[in-house]
């Protein structure tokens, strides 16, 4: 079990390490694109899946899909779902794929609303309970469930106002430990027709 979870006292300072290493770079490239919510969205994940974490123990690799397409048919708008994260585990007695879809929100301060996070959040858990909704803050990332945030009694949502967890504590909790993550073929990803999985998983 200990392989599986990558937290053997080498892997668990080289995922800190990593994840420490990789928030440094999103901060200093999301300055170049706070502007723009898609484009600092794209900083936060090519700064955590490049390079992916290796370890003695085995290796962890997040990456991100985007979804494509505008209108009423198009993927983003029926899922709810800016992109698809895409998880991948591997060591020696374990080999893990997994998915979970992603509305990523920018924020100025862990005040702000997050306008129209509500109805996005209950429109991703219609198609996975595996959906999280990630903050991007200027100098850090935060993670809060779907669940939590339809949970909220407001209107809107604010951050303030969630159980919301920084992105470390989201991997080590959550994603090592195989929970919120749904499987790479689940019923999400086969139900749809082979021209949306394609709109889909284009990067």
């Amino acid at each position: 079990m200990s392989e599986y979870l990558l937290k053997d006292s080498s892997a668990k300072k080289a995922v800190r390490n990593w994840l420490e290493e990789a928030i440094t770079r999103y901060a200093n490239a999301g300055r170049l694109s706070w502007n723009d919510e898609d484009a600092l969205t794209q900083r936060f994940f090519d700064a955590i899946a490049n390079p992916a974490l290796q370890t003695n123990t085995g290796m962890l690799q997040i990456e991100c899909y985007k979804v494509r397409g505008r209108g009423q048919k198009a993927p983003e708008h029926l899922l709810g779902a800016d992109g698809l994260g895409l998880v991948h585990i591997e060591t020696s007695t374990t080999l893990l794929d997994g998915i979970f879809l992603f509305q990523a929100k920018k924020a100025d301060s862990e005040t702000a609303a997050l306008r129209d996070a509500k109805k996005q959040c209950a429109k991703m858990l219609q198609h996975s309970s595996a959906s999280q909704l990630i903050v991007l803050l200027p100098d850090c990332v935060h993670v809060v469930s779907a669940l939590a945030v339809t949970s909220v009694r407001n209107s809107m949502a604010h951050l303030e106002d969630v159980p919301f967890m920084n992105f470390a504590r989201f991997v080590v909790e959550q994603l090592l430990n195989g929970l919120m993550l749904a499987p790479l073929k689940d019923t999400l990803y086969r139900s749809l027709s082979y021209e949306k999985r394609y709109d889909m998983l284009l990067p």
